[in-house]
């Protein structure tokens, strides 16, 4: 008799213990589907955060493009300003004559996003910029204020 009763425990914890065992596994695969189907809003929300970053970089070096433009400018023929641009994406300097606006157009990520002012006078600018260090130099050459844009391959020491 008292081994029917032990041998019907030990069925009985076999049975619990199996049966906890499966409903961990169930457990865990909800939880690996879970977040499976949040890591393409994770990633995109990484995405966004790292444009966002990059594009007050951007909205800074435009400020000081736009500084250097204006003080040569107003510094008179024969004056240059020279600005150290660390590029994390794709951008574009350009001037449109017709509205008098200077424009950056900054790409990363696939975001992409424009920074305009308009100005007083015309500058000669027309840069496309890859990832890297540049020097850029704002020239007034007679009046004319020019963008120039060069490749840095200095490497600083720290």
């Amino acid at each position: 008799l008292e081994t029917r009763v032990e041998r019907k425990m030990l069925k009985t914890s076999s049975a619990r213990s199996a049966q906890v065992s499966l409903e961990l596994i169930l457990m865990l695969l909800g939880l690996t589907a879970f977040f499976i189907a949040l890591t393409p809003s994770i990633s995109r929300a990484v995405e966004a955060t790292q444009f966002a970053l990059a594009s007050q970089g951007q909205q800074a070096f435009f400020n000081d493009l736009t500084n250097a433009i204006e003080q040569t400018h107003l510094l008179g023929s024969g004056n240059a300003m020279r600005l150290e641009y660390d590029s994390v994406g794709e951008s574009k300097i350009e001037f449109d004559e017709s509205a008098s606006e200077i424009t950056l157009i900054f790409s990363f990520a696939g975001h992409e996003k424009k920074f305009s002012k308009k100005l007083l006078y015309g500058v000669q600018a027309n840069e496309e910029i890859k990832e890297g260090k540049y020097e850029l130099t704002v020239e007034n050459q007679e009046g004319v204020i020019k963008v120039r844009l060069t490749q840095n391959n200095k490497k600083k020491l720290v």
